[in-house]
């Protein structure tokens, strides 16, 4: 038996996927913190519903990553979300201290989206105090503190080393230095009569560049207020405001009056 030749044809539309990933509130991030990953998945100018997607997390130098979610499936509009509370290790790697890279991925294409990359910080925390609340113009007093970061889940240790700005009001005093267990002290001499608030303020360190002993550190802000003369609010045996305040990049205000400066008295001789 001989058979003659014979074809078919047929077309189908062969489309192009595509993932787009944001992170917000976006980088730097914090230990502790949760963020929002949003994968927006498309078919060439069409948005995949029902499309499954997989969030990772990978080091930045590292070859491949870890996932952080399950299968999340995309909405009508092709938008699958997951919000994630940035642990402080992972599969026994320590998260926070390096830079990261998040991306998703398409499961049954293994598309991949574009890197959304940055630094994730340990959370510190920032105290001020001074002994008295009240001073006298022209006189030092001191004003310490310490700064603290939580290198695990409710662990904290101070940090040597590092930049705290000083400032009364809108005035900068100093920049000083925390001693190795993260304590600082610095004499403050304000000339003027009046009420301030004193402020002290740690930066940051390691979010704007690259280094290799892991410690990237938040920044954080404390204010310090004491009780003014007469107005019944000093703090109790003349002590001020010592208690840590706990900042994740953000403002402490610590509850009091205002540091009140007074003017010399003069005692003239007859």
């Amino acid at each position: 038996m001989s058979y003659g030749s014979a074809q078919a044809t047929t077309s189908i539309t062969v489309v192009g996927v595509t993932i787009t990933l944001t992170v917000t509130p976006g980088p730097p991030w914090v230990a502790g913190q949760t963020i929002t990953l949003k994968a927006v998945v498309m078919q060439d100018s069409t948005p995949w519903d029902g499309a499954y997607v997989k969030f990772w997390i990978s080091n930045a130098g590292a070859p491949s990553g870890i996932p952080i979610s399950g299968n999340v499936v995309t909405d009508i509009n092709g938008v699958a979300t997951f919000s994630w509370q940035i642990p402080w290790t992972l599969s026994g790697v320590k998260i926070p201290g390096q830079t990261n890279n998040f991306f998703a991925q398409e499961v049954s294409t293994y598309v991949q989206s574009n890197l959304v990359s940055g630094k994730i910080a340990y959370p510190t925390r920032l105290s001020i105090g001074t002994a008295t609340g009240k001073a006298t113009a022209g006189v030092p007093f001191t004003v310490s503190g310490k700064l603290e970061y939580e290198y695990d889940v409710n662990l904290w240790a101070g940090v040597g080393g590092m930049t705290i700005s000083l400032f009364y009001d809108s005035t900068t005093i100093a920049n000083t230095t925390t001693a190795s267990d993260g304590s600082y002290s610095y004499p403050v001499t304000i000339s003027k009569p009046g009420t301030y608030t004193l402020k002290a303020v740690f930066a940051g360190y390691g979010l704007a560049y690259h280094y290799s002993n892991g410690l990237i550190l938040a920044p954080s802000t404390a204010e310090l207020t004491l009780g003014s003369e007469g107005g019944g609010g000093a703090p109790s045996g003349g002590g001020g405001i010592s208690t840590p305040l706990l900042v994740l990049g953000g403002i402490a205000l610590a509850v009091g009056g205002a540091l009140v400066l007074r003017k010399r008295k003069v005692v003239r001789r007859r």
